[in-house]
């Protein structure tokens, strides 16, 4: 009922509960308290309750992440900073099952600003996790992954692109009015400039082109004259 209340914020309900006896430390099947699902919802009033309640900040969860690990991992940056201000608050009980620290977690979610209070509260910014990453070897880390990536994305769009020209080109090449072109003495210019204004056969609508038609689309005088032949 505690995570209930907690999860819906209801502060009123979840005094209430410890007050009747509610353990206010239970623990539900990932091992979250009341806290940690306060905090997983932004529930800023339930989780100033829990606080003030004397729940245990430090408690953590199946992954190893205590209240102050949740908000930073979920951006919560004014709970996280709720949490900092509590005097039980244990730094040394601040480390998940990955060894990171808040300050692990601060620097992969980008917020540099609040890497500077946890280190005013006494994190230290040269911890390693259990990788044997510090807090800027994770960011230097994370920094080469992006441009790998956006360089992965950039040429998985170039190959695409590629293989789109040589399909148009193959489909061009094949084309009734490219062969008719080519027989003609033409440049593939020109049959190009037709193929992308969409005439692919020698119909009606090829053969009735006119002569300012042809000039509006770019052709030469030579060429139109060989085509108008």
């Amino acid at each position: 009922a505690l995570h209930w209340a907690a999860m819906l914020n209801q502060p009123d309900a979840v005094k209430l509960l410890i007050t009747r006896g509610a353990p206010r430390n239970a623990v539900n099947h990932a091992k979250e308290t009341p806290l940690h699902v306060a905090l997983k919802e932004g529930n800023e009033e339930t989780v100033e309750m829990l606080i003030e309640e004397n729940v245990d900040v430090n408690a953590k969860n199946e992954d190893g992440k205590t209240a102050l690990h949740v908000a930073l991992s979920l951006r919560q940056v004014n709970l996280a900073r709720r949490l900092l201000q509590s005097e039980k608050l244990d730094l040394d009980a601040n480390v998940d099952a990955e060894g990171n620290t808040p300050i692990h977690l601060a620097v992969k979610e980008g917020l540099d600003g609040f890497v500077e209070k946890l280190v005013a509260r006494g994190f230290s910014p040269d911890a390693r996790n259990r990788a044997g990453f510090t807090a800027e070897e994770l960011r230097e880390q994370q920094v080469k992954e992006a441009e790998e990536t956006a360089e992965r994305h950039l040429a998985a769009k170039e190959e695409r692109e590629l293989r789109k020209r040589r399909q148009a080109e193959q489909e061009m090449n094949l084309s009734e009015v490219t062969r008719f072109c080519r027989n003609y003495g033409l440049a593939d210019s020109v049959a190009e400039i037709l193929y992308k204004k969409k005439f692919r056969y020698l119909d009606d609508a090829f053969f009735d082109l006119s002569s300012a038609m042809l000039k509006k689309f770019g052709l030469s005088n030579d060429d139109r004259e060989k085509l108008e032949q």
